[in-house]
């Protein structure tokens, strides 16, 4: 066997063995074939695929098969996910595969689970943001999920404030139109060492038209306004994704939200991500 390629492969190797003794009848042979699996990445896979889990990556290395740059890798993987509608399919029916820690931030994503579904793959942001991410992090990009905000408890409990409405969007694989979220929060996968840039598998931008990759999260604001709040998406210029998903304009967000994407508790970086085989029981909170 050869030396293994520098980009990204999958391929079934298939060995026939024969085995030859002398016998009293004469020689005697009998025959075995083995097979395994073999998969290239460009780097070690990254927590929480590390180890990477086989089932990933037959769908990873397919798509980001041949690349042999980090950049390219990662947008085939985005662009099959994002595009691929016979496969995923977004949704807003609750917390699907996942069980979230609130002020923790922690998640378990029930990933076997969720690759049990037959087909589309059905999730909500969480689901579909995890699944983005541990694809990218099983070929060796090192991408985190980050949420826009976090989720705003009473006594411990969820309530309904805090919510913000989008703007013109259209939810992953559903019928062309013109759709509005009312959300309490949104994940996406955000890739730190480009200067936390972001891509989100779950939707497309309307008005105007954008796909939301390798997109800049937001600016920093002017100095006395603060951060993710009414006056910075103003300050903004709305060429960020932070403009692009927020309607501060609409009466249905809420007069005290606001971005925090620079806060703690917002960002899911390992170990806080964690992934599992343990069967999904919806918890009734939907």
């Amino acid at each position: 066997m050869g030396p293994l390629p520098d980009w990204i492969e999958w391929c079934v190797l298939k060995v026939r063995v024969i085995f030859v003794h002398q016998g009293k009848q004469g020689r005697v042979g009998v025959s075995a074939l083995h097979w395994c699996e073999i998969f290239t990445v460009l780097d070690e896979p990254k927590a929480p695929m590390n180890p990477a889990w086989v089932s990933v990556l037959r769908i990873s290395c397919r798509w980001a098969r041949g690349r042999s740059i980090w950049k390219a890798a990662r947008d085939e993987v985005f662009n099959n996910c994002q595009y691929d509608g016979s496969k995923i399919f977004h949704h807003f029916e609750g917390w699907q595969d996942t069980e979230i820690g609130w002020e923790s931030t922690e998640e378990t994503f029930h990933l076997k689970s969720f690759l049990s579904q037959p087909e589309p793959l059905r999730g909500n942001c969480n689901a579909l943001t995890n699944f983005l991410c541990c694809l990218m992090n099983s070929v060796g990009i090192n991408a985190v999920v980050q949420r826009t905000n976090r989720i705003v408890l009473e006594n411990g409990n969820k309530v309904g404030c805090w919510t913000f409405r989008t703007k013109k969007i259209q939810p992953a694989r559903w019928p062309a139109g013109e759709y509005f979220g009312q959300w309490g929060y949104h994940q996406i996968v955000l890739i730190e060492t480009e200067g936390n840039r972001v891509w989100d598998g779950n939707l497309i931008f309307i008005d105007p038209l954008a796909i939301p990759s390798d997109m800049t999260r937001e600016n920093l604001p002017p100095a006395g306004i603060e951060f993710g709040s009414r006056e910075h998406w103003e300050a903004e210029g709305c060429e960020t994704y932070f403009c692009k998903l927020v309607d501060f304009n609409s009466p249905f967000t809420d007069p005290n939200y606001r971005w925090e994407t620079n806060h703690p508790n917002t960002k899911l970086s390992p170990p806080k991500l964690k992934v599992t085989t343990l069967p999904w029981e919806n918890d009734g909170c939907f």
